[in-house]
């Protein structure tokens, strides 16, 4: 009786096939090893942040400005010329920025996960309170609270 299926031979590729992509496989893997070379300060873990504390007379001047930007900020919040969101956003820059000034720490580049990392738990606890309402559309924060709370991690900075 005769088989109702006919047998195939097995599909043979090309040699041409297994020289293309071997070509590509050493290109990936070549072209990794550049990068890696060449990028390899931006991908190594910086450790650690070192903090450079101020003189304790250019702390207090540099608590003096901030508070007198907190004030402004909150005078223009009270007329009405900037809204919770951007009010919210002005705070996290300028809470940052006193953060830079005041430890040479650039945390105005951090996430809140890499400022959890720094052992501030002040600062932690305030950016993660500007968040809901800094990208939220509508927030149930207390900005003058906010603010109040801001004034007072900035003016008991060690």
């Amino acid at each position: 009786m005769k088989p109702t299926v006919d047998l195939q031979m097995a599909y043979n590729y090309r040699p041409i096939i297994y020289v293309i992509v071997g070509l590509l496989l050493a290109a990936i893997v070549l072209s990794q090893i550049i990068l890696r070379h060449r990028f390899k300060d931006v991908l190594k873990d910086k450790g650690d942040p070192k903090l450079q504390p101020p003189k304790p007379e250019q702390l207090i001047v540099i608590k003096r400005r901030y508070v007198e930007k907190l004030i402004k900020l909150a005078n223009k919040i009270a007329e009405g010329k900037v809204s919770e969101r951007k009010a919210y956003q002005s705070l996290s820059i300028l809470l940052r920025s006193f953060v830079y000034e005041a430890t040479k720490i650039r945390v105005q580049d951090y996430t809140l996960t890499e400022i959890s990392r720094l052992g501030m738990p002040r600062l932690t606890s305030l950016v993660s309170e500007y968040y809901e309402p800094e990208f939220a559309r509508h927030s149930m924060a207390d900005l003058s609270a906010s603010l109040m709370r801001t004034k007072g991690v900035i003016e008991a900075w060690y």
